[in-house]
């Protein structure tokens, strides 16, 4: 079915952003990867991993594997997001009072949350909602945008791997991805944490990131004809 996405509101409205047809979470490394994630229906698995923070996704249990649920580990602090409508300013100050002890900052606007945990480690966690024109049955779902200031041999997890460094030289390794890639990546909760995580690892200084471009990735809906 066609499908139009637009932004989840509070206020009961909805914009139009962009059209097209939607499917398993998709996913865009850091380099430019292209990558689809088709998982398990109601399963967790690491989005992003570094001793810093984490940052894991929930598929829907459904036929399409929406991103539902996104959970975030800093330091000693964790928090769920879905796709709950929340009031930007209240919201903003209770995610400031559990974040900001740690050292991280949230920012809200209306369908958007940006969380920055490490200075310029960013995570922005967008609401949408999908609309099939033929049923009109709605669909609400997650984008997620994970922003760093460089590579990095300490990323990982299914979307953080591309952030590697090894993927970024010039004549480096080539990024493959299959569908029997995935299972490494599932964890028991949206608040696991892996191996590589610690409540006490420092932010890395700006040093470790010299002559390095800050890089992104992201999940967005399938783009198909």
């Amino acid at each position: 079915a066609v499908l139009a996405t637009v932004a989840v509101g509070s206020a009961g409205t909805f914009g139009v952003l962009a059209s097209g047809a939607g499917g398993d979470p998709h996913l865009v490394g850091a380099h430019g990867e292209h990558f689809d994630f088709n998982g398990q229906g109601g399963a967790v698995y690491s989005l992003f991993s570094t001793p810093q923070f984490e940052v894991n996704m929930q598929l829907m249990d459904e036929s399409r594997r929406f991103i539902e649920r996104i959970g975030v580990a800093f330091r000693n602090v964790t928090h769920v997001f879905s796709t709950a409508a929340f009031h930007p300013q209240k919201f903003e100050q209770k995610l400031n009072r559990k974040f900001g002890p740690a050292g991280g900052k949230a920012t809200l606007s209306p369908f958007r949350i940006e969380l920055e945990l490490c200075e310029g480690h960013r995570v922005t966690i967008e609401q949408r909602r999908l609309l099939a024109t033929k049923s009109h049955s709605a669909i609400y779902h997650l984008d997620v945008t994970i922003e760093v200031p460089g590579c990095h041999t300490s990323f990982d997890g299914a979307l953080g791997q591309t952030y590697q460094c090894r993927y970024a030289e010039k004549g480096g390794a080539t990024f493959h991805w299959t569908s029997g890639d995935e299972e490494q990546f599932r964890v028991h909760s949206l608040t696991a944490k892996t191996r590589r995580f610690s409540v006490d690892a420092a932010c890395l200084p700006p040093s470790e990131f010299d002559g390095k471009s800050p890089v992104s990735g992201h999940s967005q809906r399938k783009q198909q004809e």
